[in-house]
């Protein structure tokens, strides 16, 4: 039955008038919610007790196991370094025995939590390893101390897998961040108050019972766990399809199992078998979520709060030391408040947007920041100060992935123990390599011959970049080659012989649900001929009318019929107001930031400077020939990206594949190698940023349509504005005078951080921003 559409409701047929089933309004989600928006107090209250059992427990024993893992460093910059005799990275080696021992018991702890309850296996795991601390007071060399450290390490392994394993059975997928994040407020709060305990220990223990302040600390440490276990052995829960806890009713236990069934994390009741090992071997989680967090770890942010006190010990006044001990251990512990703060801000905006991509590239790109200022080491102490407190940034992040892999894995409870066993023991085994190789304790805090904080932000930009786009399309898909985002302006086409197309776009829905299109919402990206003038204008000479007005067509189908306005106020408002204007000149001003224009001018002035016996080694033949190479490479980089945009339908992958290339011949430079062939290779791959202008610039037109006014507007604003950024970054940042190495000035280090803010403003906010306005248009137009 058709129903006029201009009949009142009174007349309207009844199948027509029938009421939908449901007609409230959605509960309005707020960021500092607790509760899920319009839930029952019988819920509220389900969730109180979840919390104070659940989360008071597993906080408490991540409280107490960092507590137990970092008391090492307080206890060296206190006394024990002096008594022990600890001489140059020894410091790095009680750490690296430490880890090797989570690296190889994290896998099988939790593997452990299938077969034994965690109400028997987690405490323990933390009984077992506060008595190896305990007999850390009695250590008399370091080779005591290493053998102690590892033992500890194997015991604590099962700690952190245990806890996110045990969250993830209980929560649902839009609580876990904030649950996560309290979770990992507690790890903070260890080495915060570990550092307050050792200043206590220091002023009023030193020397009691003829012990130093340092062993004082195990001592102490200790003592805390114990109330731990026993409390563990009380109210820690085992599954929900497990034998009910005394502090939970039948009614709830039942409720707690349909939360996770309504989510599809309903647990697997499966076994370990042939089929189920083969089935978790082949999971896109376990390889995507170990890689995200063995990148993560590979930055050694954990370390910042350790560099930090060893920076204020090694402080100096008239040759005495400018802080006293206590403020040495004081001082550094701010560094866990303020990644408490990025903690709670991140977690709340998580969840309350469902989205952990745009937390985690914000935190990247911090972290990034303060190494760069921490590579360039400036000499004002309170600007070393603030970016350490900046990058405690980095503790945001372990809940943000963690609490991401426990919605993601669902039920697969053997999956998700797995994962996230593996996923620690290779986070762990990462950073061990990297702390002693590029970042260690003889070399703190500035770390200049190993160029550790030039590493650390090059593994910063790949896990900013892993997780905003590889990462979150797997977690749609399934499927790596499945998971490349389609911008948010593709629309549909008709396939008949007279459009010319050699073949369909091969799509998946995943791709559109990435920015939210449809699948058919797929386009022919190709542009037209290139005409004197516009379309429907008046045809050229070498152009049938025929052919004009199938380029019109065309455009048409594309939704960019160029429109016939004239400039007025209507239309100056209009494009003032669009976000074209100020997204693609802010994505354009910071790409010529970069400076890249300017790679092959420098390449020319260091193949001139280069020497042999005191005479130049080109001739000027050479100097000249040489850096065209850069152009030529350039070359080569256009046309490949170029047509994979075109083919794929996407411009965000090479746009970021071409940003990490340029970060890390960047890097190179700033490091500035002795050897004259990897100089020489890092300019010609640099060139990688002649290719990001087309792309960004082709990313205009389609976007702006038939606006030809805006996209004139923002075109001609857009080149003026990155020459502009380009004249004033080369005059101050890269002057000819200090060409090429640009020491003095950190250019390499300045154009490094505008590469890692091109890269998240062209991956994150330029695709989000257009699918938020062409969402808007379209609701406009229904």
């Amino acid at each position: 039955m058709t129903t006029n559409k201009n009949q009142s409701d009174s007349e309207q047929s009844p199948i027509m008038t029938e009421p939908s089933p449901v007609q409230m309004s959605k509960p309005t989600r707020r960021w500092w919610h607790w509760h899920e928006p319009g839930a029952s107090k019988e819920e509220k209250w389900l969730i109180f007790k979840l919390d104070a059992a659940i989360l008071t427990y597993t906080c408490l024993t991540f409280f107490v196991k960092y507590l137990d893992q970092t008391n090492v460093t307080n206890a060296y910059v206190s006394g024990m370094k002096e008594d022990l005799d600890l001489r140059g990275n020894q410091l790095n080696w009680l750490t690296t025995y430490f880890n090797i021992g989570i690296i190889i018991g994290a896998p099988f702890s939790t593997i452990m939590l299938t077969f034994i309850k965690p109400r028997w296996w987690l405490p323990a795991c933390t009984m077992a390893w506060s008595l190896l601390v305990l007999g850390m007071h009695k250590a008399e060399t370091a080779e005591t101390l290493y053998i102690l450290r590892f033992f500890t390490g194997l015991c604590e392994s099962g700690a952190m897998p245990g806890s996110f394993y045990l969250i993830g059975s209980w929560y649902r997928k839009s609580e876990i961040s904030r649950r996560t994040t309290l979770f990992w407020f507690s790890s903070v709060s260890g080495q915060m108050l570990s550092g307050y305990i050792q200043a206590g220990l220091y002023r009023n223990m030193n020397g009691r019972l003829g012990l130093a302040a340092w062993r004082w600390l195990f001592i102490l440490d200790f003592l805390i766990s114990v109330p731990v276990v026993i409390l563990g052995l009380i109210i820690c829960p085992d599954e929900p399809k497990a034998k009910k806890v005394w502090w939970m009713y039948e009614e709830e236990r039942q409720r707690c199992i349909e939360r996770m069934a309504d989510e599809g994390r309903d647990a697997e009741g499966s076994h370990w078998d042939r089929a189920l090992i083969k089935q978790v071997l082949r999971s896109w989680q376990l390889y995507a979520f170990c890689l995200a967090w063995g990148v993560m770890e590979l930055t050694c942010g954990v370390n910042l709060q350790r560099w930090m006190t060893l920076w204020t010990k090694s402080l100096r006044i008239d040759g005495k030391p400018k802080y006293s001990t206590e403020k040495v251990n004081a001082i550094p512990t701010v560094v866990g408040c303020t990644g408490l703060v990025w903690m709670l801000l991140s977690a709340f905006i998580a969840d309350s947007y469902q989205n952990r991509v745009l937390p985690i590239c914000i935190l990247g790109c911090v972290q990034l920041f303060s190494y760069i200022v921490l590579l360039v080491w400036p000499s004002s102490e309170t600007f070393i100060m603030a970016a350490y407190y900046l990058a405690s940034a980095y503790s945001a992040l372990s809940p943000l992935i963690s609490a991401w892999l426990n919605s993601s894995c669902g039920g697969k409870k053997q999956l998700r123990a797995l994962t996230t066993g593996l996923m620690v023991s290779i986070g762990y085994a990462a950073e061990t390599v990297a702390q002693q190789e590029m970042f260690p304790i003889s070399q703190a805090p500035k770390f200049k011959q190993t160029h550790g904080y030039a590493f650390g932000i090059a593994w910063i930009a790949v896990m900013i970049v892993w997780c905003s786009i590889p990462m979150k399309g797997l977690s749609m898909t399934g499927s790596l080659c499945k998971s490349v985002p389609l911008m948010a302006y593709y629309r549909e086409y008709p396939l008949t012989p007279k459009y010319g197309l050699l073949r369909r776009p091969k799509l998946h829905a995943g791709f559109g649900k990435f920015f939210g299109v449809r699948k058919s919402r797929a386009r022919e990206m190709r542009p037209y001929a290139a005409a004197e003038d516009e379309p429907k204008a008046k045809k050229v000479w070498w152009m049938y009318e025929e052919e004009r007005q199938r380029c019109i067509e065309r455009m048409a189908d594309e939704g960019r019929d160029a429109e016939g306005s004239h400039w007025d106020r209507a239309l100056i408002k209009q494009v003032l107001r669009s976000w074209q204007l100020y997204a693609f000149c802010l994505a354009w001003g910071v790409m010529e930031l970069t400076c890249g224009v300017n790679l092959q001018r420098w390449m020319t002035l260091w193949t001139k400077s280069l020497r042999i016996d005191g005479k130049p080694k080109y001739s000027t033949e050479k100097v000249n020939a040489i850096p065209t190479v850069v152009g030529c490479t350039g070359l080569v980089w256009m046309l490949l990206s170029a047509f994979i945009a075109d083919s794929y339908q996407n411009r965000v992958l090479p746009i970021c594949i071409l940003g990490c290339v340029q970060l890390f011949s960047y890097i190179v430079l700033l490091v500035w190698p002795s050897s004259e062939t990897f100089i020489m290779a890092a300019y010609y791959l640099a060139s990688a940023y002649s290719a990001l202008s087309p792309l960004i610039s082709a990313w205009l037109n389609s976007s702006c349509g038939g606006k030809k006014q805006l996209r004139a507007l923002t075109t001609g604003l857009m080149v003026s504005i990155g020459y502009a950024a380009e004249t004033v970054a080369q005059q101050e940042m890269f002057p000819i005078s200090q060409a090429p190495k640009f020491k003095q000035t950190h250019g390499y280090a300045f154009g490094i951080a505008w590469i890692a803010v091109m890269i998240v403003w062209c991956s994150v906010c330029l695709p989000l921003l257009e699918r938020h306005f062409s969402a808007r248009q379209m609701k406009s137009r229904g």
